[in-house]
């Protein structure tokens, strides 16, 4: 295995024991799990994919102009979960995945009764 390989297995290994400690709080707010279910699955990687990329080519950037913006809204366009699965196995998603959808029986069962 190259070492950019180990690196980047390396690095994923880590996300997830990061991810793997979030305890999202269980809610009956029907537009925070709107956020939740379309917004941050791709939202919050992006955010950690910016991060890494600025702070892995902090000394490129300072000779090009990297426009957070513009590269934020690419990713979102690209990654977007509805139209791409890069995102599907990302541990946050995961996470998120399995939440959003305890949320969303618990709202439909308080429906319900």
């Amino acid at each position: 295995m190259d070492a950019q390989r180990e690196k980047a297995l390396l690095a994923r290994v880590l996300e997830e024991e990061v991810y793997s400690n979030i305890n999202f709080e269980p809610h009956k707010d029907e537009r925070l799990l709107y956020l939740e279910e379309e917004v941050l699955p791709t939202l919050v990687p992006a955010l950690k994919d910016l991060l890494s990329e600025i702070a892995q080519n902090r000394e490129r950037l300072k000779k090009s102009d990297l426009n957070p913006i513009d590269w934020l809204a690419q990713y979102l366009m690209r990654y977007n979960v509805r139209h791409n699965t890069y995102l599907h196995s990302h541990p946050y998603t995961l996470l998120l995945n399995k939440h959003t959808r305890q949320v969303r029986a618990d709202i439909e069962a308080e429906k319900q009764t």
